[in-house]
């Protein structure tokens, strides 16, 4: 029914985590797919001793685009190595849902990992805030403000049909797929279900750091919104002059 496809650069830390996770849920996918660049560490033997299918990664478009192509199942379900499924019926819900709502693409809420932060953190709020206005700018305009790319559920279809991820942007790339789909006219929704997050990349942020990245990211965002056709070249100019706006390299 449907295959789960994880990008992954020096894993083996939170790949177990969420493999584990995947193993425990009720309904399990057709296959695990981890498409890896060329990780230094023990990512694709760990990938390989829970069974999942391995290929060559690269940056993140590329190992997404990658993964997508020997995917075998209707239904496409993209996960960072660094999320984890909270319990047995995620998947149920999620898939159902997405089935459900005959979507053609689709995400859902972050929350955070207990073992990391006992509370919700900025980055966290920010992501679910943004998916709470992509409910309302859908519903009122047709179009999204932007998306996250933590958790990516599309159809194989749809997938083929806007080309995948544009491999030519290492920023952003996300809702810029989540744009190119529902330009297409694709059927988007945001299910109500909270996927484990870390909050790794933004955790050695300070809180004012923070929330500049958010106020610099809404800008951005509403950018692309508006059909500003320089934010991806002005992103990047940032990131290559501040650093990663996420506190860590793309894969």
């Amino acid at each position: 029914m449907f295959s789960v496809i994880i990008p992954t650069l020096n894993e083996e830390k939170y790949l177990p985590r969420l493999l584990e996770s995947i193993e425990q849920q009720k309904l399990r996918p057709a296959e695990i797919i981890v498409a890896d660049n060329h990780s230094k560490d023990r990512t694709r033997d760990i990938a390989k001793e829970h069974g999942c299918i391995v290929v060559d990664g690269g940056f993140i478009s590329e190992a997404r685009n990658r993964g997508a192509a020997v995917a075998s199942q209707d239904i496409l379900v993209f996960l960072d190595a660094d999320t984890v499924l909270p319990d047995r019926n995620t998947f149920s819900q999620l898939i159902g849902t997405f089935i459900a709502k005959d979507a053609d693409i689709g995400s859902c809420y972050a929350k955070n990992i207990k073992d990391e932060s006992p509370l919700p953190t900025p980055s966290h709020v920010m992501f679910n805030t943004t998916k709470r206005l992509n409910k309302l700018t859908y519903r009122t305009a047709g179009t999204i403000v932007g998306e996250l790319g933590f958790c990516v559920v599309t159809r194989r279809e749809l997938f083929k049909k806007i080309g995948g991820f544009n491999e030519n942007i290492h920023v952003m790339e996300d809702s810029d797929f989540f744009h190119r789909a529902i330009k297409t006219g694709a059927s988007y929704t945001v299910v109500p279900i909270h996927l484990g997050v870390s909050d790794r990349r933004f955790a050695k942020r300070s809180i004012v750091s923070t929330l500049k990245v958010a106020a610099f990211v809404t800008v951005m965002i509403g950018g692309m919104f508006v059909g500003w056709k320089q934010w991806q070249k002005f992103l990047e100019k940032y990131e290559k002059e501040k650093g990663p706006l996420g506190g860590s390299a793309n894969l």
